[in-house]
């Protein structure tokens, strides 16, 4: 049983780094994908903030000679580095600030698979058109903004970190950042030659099966 358990930490730590950054919805996969294999961790939520890390520090690695640049140039008073920070900057403050307001509201009444199934067709009809540039900047505001809330919440749930959940907890965590890694290369590439129309197809025919089994 001990040994089910790893694999199903194992297979939901792939599924998070696979489609963090894809535009997907990595947490309605989280969701749909624990419901059918029905995975238990005694962890709960802390599990799925640390695989969601597991994903950020594997872009925050990718990334890590521009970030450096961008620092040093923000600091040295390179305009192209500092209106590059100061546009993630305020792309992250809506962010933050309906997060802190909104936080319960969206775990209590989001986080469900029948409305993910409604978000993933609604999500694809909305998506439009994006390229490299779009891309890597959505990454760069993605990574203050989810290091924040996954820093919140695992301090929130620190209490339920033991040694007994711990092995399935990094399990999941190294899938994740390994699975991100090579989904982000291969995105990045992606969008050089290729609009992201498949993922909102994607996103509407899965939401549509997942309306047909929750219904």
């Amino acid at each position: 049983m001990h040994n089910l358990e790893l694999l199903k930490a194992l297979f939901l730590g792939l599924i998070e780094g696979l489609t963090e950054f894809l535009p997907i919805s990595s947490t309605g996969h989280l969701i749909l994908f624990g419901h059918l294999i029905d995975f238990q961790s005694d962890a709960g939520r802390a599990f799925e903030v640390v695989i969601q890390l597991g994903a950020i520090l594997a872009v925050c690695w990718l990334y890590r000679h521009k970030i450096i640049e961008l620092v040093r140039g923000f600091f040295s008073g390179d305009q192209h580095a500092r209106r590059f920070a100061i546009n993630v900057i305020l792309a992250f403050i809506p962010a933050v600030v309906i997060g802190v307001l909104a936080v319960d509201f969206i775990k209590q009444v989001l986080f469900s698979p029948l409305v993910v199934a409604c978000a993933l067709i609604i999500g694809g009809m909305l998506s439009g058109l994006s390229r490299k540039a779009a891309t890597e900047f959505s990454f760069f505001l993605a990574m203050p903004t989810m290091l924040g809330a996954a820093t919140y919440d695992l301090i929130r749930n620190a209490s339920v970190l033991t040694s007994d959940n711990l092995l399935n907890i990094s399990v999941g965590f190294v899938a994740a950042f390994i699975a991100a890694l090579l989904v982000v290369k291969a995105l990045v590439k992606f969008v050089e030659k290729h609009t992201l129309r498949v993922f909102a197809w994607y996103r509407v025919v899965l939401g549509v099966i997942l309306l047909i089994v929750f219904l």
